[in-house]
């Protein structure tokens, strides 16, 4: 079995180097996927890969005992002499040198020359090409931005885009709308390599204030998250006292900045005569309050749903699981009336072994592993709760 670690000859010598190197840029230019045939190498003299052959000089027999190394002992191609090469002056004109696919890797190890996705290769030579226009293009090298429908050009374009489109404050949908024909959700999920690109023109990217949809009390002793629509707007019905209802979705209230200012605008869905309440309610959630409500979460008791609790409980770290909501859930759960992963789509949930919610933890997550069934929070407006 041939070394990784290339004979030393090929280290020190560059005609060695540029013969191996000349196989390498063969195969690249017949694509990444599939070799349609082992590239081939003809030695003559014209040729300015081998000047060292014909210069018959002290180096002439050493280049030549190198390629036969390299064909004979490592196998690296196949050496054909010419069929007359008794006839000839040399032994090795018109010989020809026939690449072996099988030692494509190990000649890129000699060479550090890993494959490259002719995706990838064009996106480098785009990147070089535009660098001027990012202050820190290393990020995009070997990194292809990719959407169907998109080609490398065109998403080269907005990205430069981006830079000259930084120079007043915008949203992060409205620099993709800017710079990507009028989309503006491509840049989502992309702000770090925003930032990466363009870090003297990234504070300019504005925050999109999260919209909290809630139902105010007169007074405010608790405030209480509940995960789905309907069950929300069934629950605002009955006028809670003293509770403010925030509809929690999916993970959106769970943002690291969700409790600081002008991250967050309240829609209240009731009486606009709570404004009172509703200053008392920002005092709270911005924390300029030297007193805090009791916080509750109630939604599916399923593992993704305590796992908005868990995350809940990173900004609000006095969050508890709403014990009204769940125990009559926690009840149809025991006695097996509850659905299986399977039947509802939810074999992919993430198993959750810890929230810091002491009910949660030793009452609701054993319950689930131990029926290994779901409640789904919308039970509550059907009137089996």
């Amino acid at each position: 079995m041939n070394s990784s670690k290339p004979p030393i000859f090929v280290t020190e010598q560059p005609e060695i180097q540029a013969i191996l190197n000349w196989f390498i840029n063969q195969l690249d230019k017949q694509g990444f996927d599939t070799r349609q045939r082992a590239p081939v190498l003809h030695i003559k003299k014209s040729s300015p890969l081998f000047k060292s052959l014909y210069r018959f000089d002290e180096n002439t027999d050493f280049i030549w005992s190198c390629i036969k190394q390299l064909a004979e002992k490592e196998e690296i191609f196949q050496l054909q002499l010419a069929r007359n090469y008794y006839a000839q002056d040399v032994v090795y004109e018109r010989a020809r040198l026939i690449f072996n696919p099988n030692k494509e890797e190990l000649v890129r190890q000699w060479l550090q020359r890993p494959r490259i996705n002719p995706e990838t290769r064009h996106w480098n030579e785009l990147v070089r090409q535009y660098q001027k226009f990012f202050e820190n293009p290393a990020g995009l090298l070997d990194t292809p931005l990719k959407k169907d429908g998109w080609s490398a050009e065109q998403i080269m374009e907005g990205l430069i885009c981006i830079g000259k489109s930084l120079t007043k404050p915008l949203s992060l949908r409205q620099l993709s709308c800017a710079c990507f024909l009028s989309d503006s959700k491509f840049l989502d999920n992309h702000s770090n390599l925003i930032a990466q690109l363009f870090p003297s023109l990234y504070p300019n990217i504005v925050t999109r204030p999260l919209i909290i949809n809630a139902y105010l009390p007169r007074t405010i002793r608790s405030i209480l998250f509940i995960e789905n629509q309907d069950t929300f707007l069934e629950y605002c019905t009955t006028a809670p006292e003293d509770q403010v209802v925030i509809y929690s979705y999916g993970f959106k209230a769970s943002c690291k900045h969700i409790r600081h200012r002008n991250n967050v605008v309240f829609s209240i869905i009731n009486s606009p005569e709570v404004s009172s309440t509703l200053e008392q309610l920002e005092q709270y959630w911005y924390q300029e309050s030297p007193t805090e409500p009791d916080y509750y979460f109630w939604g599916d008791l399923d593992y993704a749903g305590l796992a908005i609790l868990k995350a809940l409980r990173e900004p609000f770290p006095n969050l508890v699981a709403w014990q009204k909501g769940y125990q009559p859930m926690l009840e149809r759960l025991s006695a097996g009336q509850g659905h299986l992963a399977e039947q509802t789509g939810k074999s992919g949930q993430a198993v959750v072994e810890q929230t810091g919610c002491h009910y949660t933890d030793e009452i609701l997550l054993p319950a689930l592993k131990k029926h290994q069934r779901f409640v789904d929070q919308e039970i509550y407006q059907a009137g089996s709760s």
